[in-house]
């Protein structure tokens, strides 16, 4: 079986959608499934893992979440060509036309939901036109939609895509973290954010918690984003440079050994689908701080988290200081397990052989 994964960005490019692809491939491939990756021609130089399967990336304008191509169209057309399922994993990068290919080549075509569109609060007038004139009517014309939360989930069904929708969450590689040592500096550690740097992952609201907790309360910023939310990141800390250490990109090792010595995790995120970052925190044995969003209430553990608005900084202090009460790693740990990829590519692979299954029926018309 080959499966082209189409996505705005893959690894090196940081995000959890990065990684939960690289997850896949990497689990296919162990089941003899041969993957092709058909991504954006951006962030193809930093450095980071790559999943094992061939790339194939076309020329794109415009912003980063919303990247439309300017060529490549005959690559594009041979990559589906070539597969024998597609497997969109956003909804804003060739969508439309991984859509009018497939439906010309008879190929099944899946999309993970991700968040859809709407995981941001950007545009949002624009986006709902968007939804009820295009994407909900196309969704439900899909071989099937794969919902990565609940509340993608009862998005869906709330809109009529219900026939063709199977819920399964995001698996994760926790076991890149589950022997990380915890050893807290003797002043508690620093506060951790890791992952990318956007505006909908909020890295700016930390700010105001920093300002509103002791001088002694200090932040490690592990990952990067691109030019303008690296800068307005860092204008939101002018006056607590000596509090922020900006440590950019890491590889695991690193990113495990900030993991060993912090305080806890921060996720001040505006907006999220998932919540990759909680379950890598807990498979380390890290408590953490999260905004109370709907995907993080979702596969938050009873103890070892605490969720609350970091609009609000004097309750985000308050919950850093109590999060490690009575926190239990071990408890964090066989948590995050269940979030594992063992035995879980067995779903995917269900899907897809199901959707070819149903464009090799002689009855089936374009």
């Amino acid at each position: 079986m080959r499966v082209l994964h189409v996505a705005r960005f893959v690894h090196p490019h940081v995000g959890g959608t990065e990684t939960f692809i690289a997850g896949l491939v990497d689990a296919l491939a162990a089941e003899g499934v041969e993957s092709r990756l058909l991504t954006a021609d951006r962030y193809r130089s930093a450095a980071g893992p790559a999943p094992r399967a061939g790339v194939t990336a076309v020329p794109v304008v415009g912003p980063d979440r919303f990247p439309k191509p300017i060529g490549g169209f005959g690559r594009i057309g041979r990559a589906i060509a070539g597969a024998d399922v597609v497997h969109v994993h956003d909804i804003r990068f060739l969508f439309e036309t991984a859509f009018a290919v497939c439906r010309l080549q008879d190929k099944p075509l899946v999309l993970s939901t991700h968040g859809l569109i709407f995981h941001t609060e950007e545009f949002s007038l624009a986006k709902t036109i968007l939804w009820r004139a295009w994407y909900a009517r196309a969704l439900r014309r899909l071989d099937r939609v794969i919902a990565v939360s609940r509340h993608d989930e009862e998005f869906c069904v709330r809109n009529g895509i219900s026939a063709n929708l199977t819920l399964l969450p995001n698996p994760v590689p926790v076991e890149r973290f589950l022997d990380v040592r915890r050893e807290p500096l003797a002043d508690g550690g620093p506060l951790l954010y890791f992952g990318r740097i956007s505006s909908g992952k909020g890295v700016d609201r930390l700010a105001a918690a920093l300002r509103a907790a002791d001088g002694g309360v200090r932040l490690d910023v592990v990952g990067t984003g691109d030019e303008a939310s690296m800068r307005e990141a860092r204008r939101a800390f002018a006056g607590l440079e000596d509090r922020v250490a900006w440590r950019g990109p890491a590889p695991d090792e690193t990113l495990r050994e900030e993991l060993g010595r912090c305080r806890c995790v921060v996720m001040p995120s505006r907006n999220e689908a998932f919540g990759l970052a909680m379950i890598e925190a807990l498979a380390a044995g890290v408590p953490v701080v999260a905004s109370d969003l709907p995907a993080l209430r979702e596969i938050a553990p009873p103890r070892g988290v605490a969720l609350v608005d970091f609009d609000d900084p004097v309750a985000v202090v308050e919950a850093i200081h109590r999060v490690g009460d009575g926190h239990d790693p071990a408890a964090a740990k066989a948590w995050a397990r269940r979030f594992s990829w063992d035995g879980r590519a067995a779903g995917f692979l269900d899907i897809y052989r199901a959707s070819i299954a149903a464009h090799n029926r002689p009855q089936r018309g374009i």
